[in-house]
């Protein structure tokens, strides 16, 4: 993760790309975007589920473990006709240096713009 210029309310949005015909993985790409800029996403909310069962999934080409639910949602997501709509996500696991303790409380305070700036909302409960 490359640091978030908290001054900008910048935040990470998620790419997902379309299953290869040789891989059924997950794979997808991060990257900025400032929430002021309006930019066209779709808010995943989702149930963590339990933090020691994980699944990895590839995100700028490096390997990510996140939990089984996000991983299912997202292959869910990777797997139907809404991926084309909007091409951008916001999944607080993925999205959100969850290991940086002051981005994520910066983040989490952004969570409610973030949810009304989206366009859509998925909710997934598994």
């Amino acid at each position: 993760y490359h640091p978030l210029d908290e001054a900008s309310q910048k935040i990470r949005l998620l790419r997902i790309h379309p299953p290869s015909e040789e891989s059924s993985e997950i794979e997808c790409t991060l990257y900025t975007a400032r929430l002021d800029d309006n930019p066209q996403f779709t808010a995943l909310s989702y149930a963590w589920g339990d933090p020691d069962i994980t699944q990895t999934i590839t995100v700028n080409g490096f390997p990510l473990e996140v939990t089984e639910n996000l991983a299912t949602a997202l292959k869910h997501i990777q797997g139907t006709n809404v991926r084309p709509i909007l091409d951008a996500f916001w999944a607080d696991g993925i999205c959100i240096d969850q290991s940086n303790v002051k981005e994520r409380g910066h983040q989490v305070a952004l969570m409610g713009q973030l949810y009304r700036n989206a366009q859509l909302v998925y909710s997934w409960v598994g």
